[in-house]
């Protein structure tokens, strides 16, 4: 009895402590408890492994890289990477297609795959078209036809057509005209 007794003196005199430095605007400082201390330790160590795992997920792509300290080409070994290519024995032809031409053609060719697709489509379907729009719509535009082959915008203006010499890019299909054989 004396023992609980002196415990809840004990008791009474730290709380009277505390109460007046709450009181004084001064919180004491107390020292965590272990559940705590156990918690920032582990949390310290679940960093310190991301940590250690990143870095060496690092170590291993920089050793993939080829570092040489001397230079290339009178540039440092640093200012390009060695898994490109080399751009002085890579050059370019002079007869490259020109990007709008090619740009153009995959347009193209694109717009036939689409009309395609869409008439594959419609002929097998069960149920009756909700969009009547779609069925009518005109089929996509041919390669370089001309105004005399029936296709294109029609606007020949009395001109005769001359074939240029060059890259052919060939029609889809039978063609009544002879522009597209060079």
């Amino acid at each position: 009895m004396q023992d609980r007794i002196q415990k809840l003196e004990s008791h009474l005199q730290e709380s009277k402590k505390r109460l007046s430095r709450a009181n004084s605007g001064n919180p004491g400082l107390r020292a965590p408890t272990l559940d705590t201390l156990n918690r920032t330790f582990r949390n310290m160590d679940i960093a310190l492994d991301n940590q250690t795992s990143d870095v060496e997920k690092l170590t291993a792509r920089v050793a993939k890289l080829n570092m040489k300290t001397g230079s290339r080409n009178g540039h440092a070994a640093s200012a390009r990477d060695a898994r490109l290519p080399d751009p002085v024995s890579r050059q370019r032809p002079f007869n490259v297609t020109p990007h709008v031409a090619v740009t153009t053609a995959a347009a193209l060719n694109a717009e036939r795959s689409a009309h395609k697709l869409k008439r594959a489509l419609l002929s097998v379907r069960k149920e009756p078209l909700l969009n009547t729009q779609a069925a009518s719509a005109p089929p996509a535009p041919l390669a370089f036809n001309t105004p005399k082959s029936g296709f294109g915008i029609g606007l020949g203006l009395g001109v005769p057509v001359t074939p240029i010499r060059g890259l052919s890019f060939g029609s889809p299909g039978p063609s009544t005209s002879s522009y597209g054989r060079i």
